[in-house]
């Protein structure tokens, strides 16, 4: 009994060195993400998988929500860190990256449209649209930017979803602007054009104002601003021009 008893203490110690070793490595612990949806299906999980990998000892987690939730789960401590793309006025929070995301058009397949190589707003005057909410503020921007021609926009269905705008789309029940990041879930599925002039949104790598995150959720902010910024650079590159 004595042997077993000492051979088990001997184990837990061998497994505390080991666990501050991996600690003091950034291999071991737990880091979460919150992040809006289109991102935490598209983007977020290959970029996790890819830091987890290189980290065998330690758990990540990730939690879609919409952008006002993300403010939520980082300033109460149930997200160490957080994407989204509502530009939110919460002194709980702190922005630590911004990344301009580029909008796009996209069209059923074979829609008279998809001859043009960039489309206007003027172009879409008499289309049925599908729109995000009132509340997103991609379509705000949007609204904001095409007062310049005043086309008749007809919105015939809207969505809190990006998946749900392309999906409809997909089906042939009109057209839409949406962010680059959703667009690339559907290439082959819609036609995809640029806007002109160009129209931008912005989204945001948010952490707690007062409250020091790990250095494990430090180095997966790192990731994730170097791996998203590769991601948009490429989607660019390979869009319908």
């Amino acid at each position: 009994m004595l042997y077993q008893a000492s051979r088990q203490v001997t184990v837990g110690l061998s497994e505390l060195r080991r666990f501050a070793v991996d600690l003091k490595q950034n291999r071991g612990g737990h880091v979460s993400v919150a992040a809006f949806p289109a991102v935490s299906v598209f983007v977020l999980p290959s970029i996790l998988a890819k830091f987890q990998m290189a980290r065998d000892n330690a758990r990540v987690s990730f939690a879609t929500m919409h952008s006002r939730e993300v403010y939520d789960a980082v300033a109460t401590g149930r997200a160490d860190i957080g994407l989204t793309v509502m530009d939110v006025d919460d002194n709980r929070v702190e922005k630590i990256e911004r990344f301009a995301i580029p909008q796009l058009c996209i069209l059923p397949i074979g829609h008279r449209l998809a001859k043009h190589a960039a489309i206007k707003a003027a172009d879409l005057a008499g289309e049925p649209l599908i729109s995000l909410s009132q509340d997103f503020t991609a379509r705000s921007q949007f609204e904001a930017a095409i007062q310049v021609d005043k086309p008749r926009l007809q919105v015939v269905a809207e969505t809190n979803h990006s998946n749900g705008v392309c999906a409809m789309v997909a089906a042939g029940a009109g057209c839409a602007m949406i962010d680059a990041i959703s667009a690339q879930g559907w290439i082959g599925r819609v036609e995809i054009r640029p806007l002109y002039p160009p129209i931008q949104t912005q989204e945001f790598l948010i952490q707690p104002k007062d409250r020091p995150i790990s250095q494990l959720a430090s180095l997966l902010a790192v990731e994730i601003t170097s791996s998203f910024r590769a991601f948009l650079t490429a989607s660019m590159q390979h869009s319908p021009s």
